[in-house]
C-alpha cells in the first residue's frame, strides 16, 4: 500500500506528520493565534480552554493520530525495533518544531499517547486509560493534570511490562520517549513563566 520506504525516508515522513498543527490549523480556522491564547500551545488542553470540548476532542484524535500512522507506515516496511522508536522521535520532534509554524509546537503528550498504543498496543492502552483517568482526577481536584496522568501511565506501561513480559526494546524506549517529553514540557514551561513583557 505505502511501497517501499527506506528508514531515513521513514524518519522524514514521521517528521512530517508530526509537524501537521492540527491546533495551530484550529486557530486559524476561529482567527485565533494558538500561540498567543492560553497556554501558549497548540494542543488538545489549550483548544479545550479556549474553543471547548469538541475542538479539543478533534485536536487530540488527530494528534494521536499522527503518531499512529508513523508507526504504522513504519511497521509494514519490516524494520527493526530501535527505527521503529527512531520514527517515533521524529514523529515527536516534528511536533515540538514543525516546519510550518516557524518551528513552534506543543509539548508532544497526545502524540506519545499514539506512540505508546502504536508501540504496544494491549499494554499501551491499559496504560493510557489509567493515565487518562488519573489526569481526569487530577485536573478535577486541582493537581498537574499531565505530570500525575503521565506518572501513572509510564509507571503502570513498566510495572505490567515485567508481568506480561513484553519486549524491553520497546518498553525503554517508550520510557525514555516519555522522560523527554516530560523534559521538554516542563522547560517549555518553565521558559513561558520567564518571559517578562516590559
Amino acid at each position: 500500500m505505502w511501497g517501499s520506504f527506506m528508514p531515513v525516508e521513514l524518519f522524514i515522513i514521521a517528521y512530517f506528520l508530526g509537524a501537521i498543527p492540527f491546533g495551530w490549523l484550529i486557530g486559524k480556522i476561529n482567527n485565533v493565534d494558538i500561540f498567543s491564547e492560553g497556554d501558549g500551545l497548540p494542543g488538545a488542553a489549550n483548544i479545550l480552554r479556549i474553543f471547548g470540548p469538541t475542538q479539543a476532542f478533534l485536536v487530540y484524535g488527530l494528534d494521536t493520530t499522527k503518531g499512529l500512522l508513523a508507526l504504522y507506515i513504519a511497521s509494514v516496511q519490516g524494520i527493526t525495533d530501535i527505527q521503529l522508536l527512531m520514527v517515533a522521535s521524529m514523529a515527536i520532534l516534528g511536533h515540538w518544531n514543525s516546519i510550518f509554524t516557524k518551528f513552534r509546537g506543543g509539548d508532544g503528550v497526545t502524540v506519545l499517547i499514539g506512540i505508546t498504543v502504536g508501540l504496544l498496543p494491549t499494554l499501551g492502552f491499559i496504560s493510557v486509560s489509567i493515565g487518562i483517568t488519573i489526569a481526569a482526577i487530577a485536573r478535577k481536584t486541582g493537581h498537574h493534570a499531565s505530570l500525575w496522568g503521565g506518572i501513572a501511565c509510564y509507571g503502570f506501561l513498566l510495572s505490567g511490562s515485567y508481568v506480561l513480559n513484553t519486549n524491553p526494546t520497546l518498553v525503554y524506549g517508550i520510557l525514555t520517549l516519555a522522560t523527554l517529553v516530560l523534559f521538554h514540557s516542563l522547560y517549555g514551561h518553565l521558559k513561558r513563566r520567564s518571559k517578562v513583557v516590559y
